[in-house]
Parts: C-alpha cells; sequence; structure tokens
C-alpha cells in the first residue's frame, strides 16, 4: 500500500492511555514542518484548543465536503466514531478518502479499537499506534491490510498493560505498527517484564 506523500495514522487505545499526549507531538512537529499549512481538529474535549487553526463541530455532515479538496492541511479526528454516526451520512466522505494523498491531506484518527474504522480509512491507514485498548480480537483481517501483526500488537500491549499497571507520564506504552517496511517498534516497555510474559 505504497502511497505519497501525505500520510494516515490511527491511534488506538482507551481514554487516559496517552494517545492525546502522542497526538498533540505529532502535531506539533506538522505544524514546524509545514508552516504555512493548517491543522483542522474534530476536538471533542478541548485537548488541542490551543494547536488548532480550524475545528470541525460533532453535529457538522458536512465537514469532509469541506475539507475533501483543501491542500497542505492535518485533519486530526480524534474521537472518529463521532463525526461518523451522525443521523445523516456524512457528506464528502468517499471524496475525501480519494483526494487525502493527491491533495497533500495528512490524516490522524483517534479511536478506541480498529472496529471504529471498518468502511472508512482502514484500507488507507499506513501506521497503527496502539496503546492499551479494551479491543483483542475482532474478526478484521479482510477489513485491514496487516491485520494479523496489528492484532499482535493490540494483545501485547493489553497483557503487559493488564500484568504490570500503568506507566507514569508521559512514558507511556505503546507500539507502533506500520503497515509496510519496517517491524514493529516497542516503546516504553521494561525488557525484563517482557521476559517474564514470555515465560507465562
Amino acid at each position: 500500500m505504497k502511497r505519497g506523500g501525505a500520510f494516515c495514522i490511527c491511534v488506538i487505545g482507551n481514554n487516559g492511555e496517552g494517545k492525546t499526549t502522542y497526538i498533540r507531538k505529532r502535531i506539533i512537529a506538522w505544524k514546524r514542518g509545514h508552516p504555512n499549512g493548517k491543522v483542522i481538529i474534530h476536538d471533542y474535549r478541548d485537548d488541542y484548543a490551543d494547536l488548532a487553526d480550524e475545528f470541525i463541530d460533532s453535529e457538522d455532515e458536512h465537514w469532509a465536503l469541506r475539507y475533501a479538496d483543501r491542500r497542505n492541511i492535518l485533519l486530526v479526528l480524534d474521537e472518529f466514531k463521532i463525526i461518523h454516526d451522525l443521523p445523516t451520512k456524512t457528506k464528502g466522505d468517499k471524496r475525501l478518502r480519494a483526494n487525502f494523498d493527491e491533495n497533500g491531506i495528512d490524516i490522524i484518527l483517534a479511536v478506541h479499537s480498529p472496529p471504529e474504522l471498518v468502511n472508512y480509512y482502514g484500507q488507507f491507514t499506513q501506521f497503527y499506534i496502539v496503546f492499551y485498548t479494551k479491543h483483542t480480537s475482532a474478526k478484521l483481517s479482510d477489513k485491514f491490510p496487516e491485520y494479523d501483526r496489528l492484532n499482535k500488537a493490540i494483545k501485547l500491549v493489553n497483557n503487559y498493560r493488564t500484568r504490570f499497571g500503568k506507566n507514569e507520564y508521559p512514558h507511556f506504552t505503546r507500539i507502533d505498527v506500520p503497515i509496510e517496511g519496517n517491524k514493529v517498534k516497542l516503546i516504553n516497555f521494561d525488557d525484563d517484564k517482557l521476559e517474564q510474559l514470555k515465560k507465562r
């Protein structure tokens, strides 16, 4: 699934497990690299008010259409499921998905579990950032590239977090799962504790 310059990243995890901290860092880095770009955010809990140039309203069924033809923007879709649970289907969603690579529309999705991506951006996501999530075993292998690798990462994070507890801020445990190329990368895991998990 090779794409051009734009990226689509999915950040998976329960509330309070590090998603917001990670996304804020990504936004800051993006703004440094795109001084003329705009950051547009669905900011359900007001976590990014200081970083956004524009906001997406949770009840705006036309948000995707509004941004499908824009260029040099970063869309941060926090609590992504909310803006796809509107009473009427989101207008322009297919157009946005068709254009985001060519138009340089970078996308960061934040969800609690992979099933929330089905029929939306699962096939376009290049990179998963996996924090602790209650989701473990949905049968989605036909919906997502490299889903087995993603599911293994989810299970490892969950097992580690369940056995050893939550790391202190900002050292949240996560696994970076690229769809192509490099192997998964474990962040803030203790090697001795990983060995203990292997022996179980």
